[in-house]
């Protein structure tokens, strides 16, 4: 069957490989989550979040899973806070009108797994995922270098200011997240400046992995992320960077603008369902 939700081909009652949604529960009972998804769980934990999906789907309740498909690889230990536990963290998203019985199946959860293991297994969301932007890049003219800015204007309909490739569309600007770039630099073994990816908007402490359709609130700026920016042969300013950036989404996301405004480093970022 088809994936309501991207399309893909999916097995009923399994996660799709394009979005992670659950197509229909393995009851049958299941449904489509609606378009006001809000999240429910984030956790670094590889073996909680397979009994909270089963959980879900046995009360017939639809969800998404957003990232975490690398959290079984890489023992926290000391690393148990931070960018790195947030890079590798999975978010469970489940429609607005089944948050609440979403959340009592949640509090079995805690209840089995008992206090020690709960506070640094799991965090529960009482809020959207909040970032910071960290840098801002346009690139005046072709082949002109990428020109790093502290703030910057944001066009509905013309894009990010200074940037001769900013156009009305799906793809008015880029924005790439500062642990992806670093675990992709990390496969490297250097590192390299951020503005090597060409992208405009540097970010970090969210997850836009698997996000279409999300919206990113950037300071004043709101965004609609439009796809994954797939890295191309003029990327290769380093041997082995493209390969590097083809997993996790580590090359960034393509965004439309919504609502214009100035950017400035240090905005906060919000990223959101609805």
């Amino acid at each position: 069957m088809k994936c309501p939700r991207c399309g893909r081909r999916a097995d009923r009652g399994e996660p799709c490989p394009g979005c992670g949604f659950v197509p229909e529960a393995a009851t049958g009972g299941g449904e489509r989550p609606a378009d006001d998804l809000v999240p429910i769980l984030r956790t670094a934990d590889a073996t909680l979040l397979p009994v909270v999906r089963s959980l879900l789907r046995s009360a017939g309740i639809g969800h998404v899973v957003q990232g975490g498909e690398a959290a079984g690889l890489f023992p926290l230990g000391p690393w148990g806070g931070g960018s790195l536990r947030r890079y590798l963290a999975a978010t469970v998203l489940v429609s607005a009108h089944r948050e609440a019985e979403a959340r009592r199946l949640l509090d079995e959860v805690e209840a089995q797994a008992g206090e020690s293991s709960s506070a640094e297994a799991r965090e529960e969301l009482a809020s959207p995922p909040r970032g910071r932007l960290v840098g801002i890049a346009v690139r005046p003219s072709s082949g002109a270098p990428m020109a790093e800015r502290r703030s910057e204007r944001v066009d509905e309909r013309d894009g990010l200011a200074g940037d001769h490739r900013s156009r009305p569309g799906k793809r008015q600007l880029t924005v790439l997240t500062r642990e992806g770039w670093q675990a992709a630099c990390a496969e490297l073994g250097r590192t390299l400046v951020w503005t090597a990816r060409r992208a405009n908007l540097l970010v970090e402490g969210v997850d836009l992995r698997e996000a279409v359709g999300f919206r990113l609130r950037v300071g004043e700026v709101l965004l609609e992320i439009t796809g994954e920016t797939r890295p191309c042969r003029h990327i290769e300013v380093q041997p082995g960077l493209r390969e590097a950036l083809e997993p996790e989404w580590r090359g960034g996301v393509t965004c439309g603008v919504l609502e214009g405004g100035r950017l400035a480093v240090g905005d906060a970022v919000d990223l959101s369902a609805v």
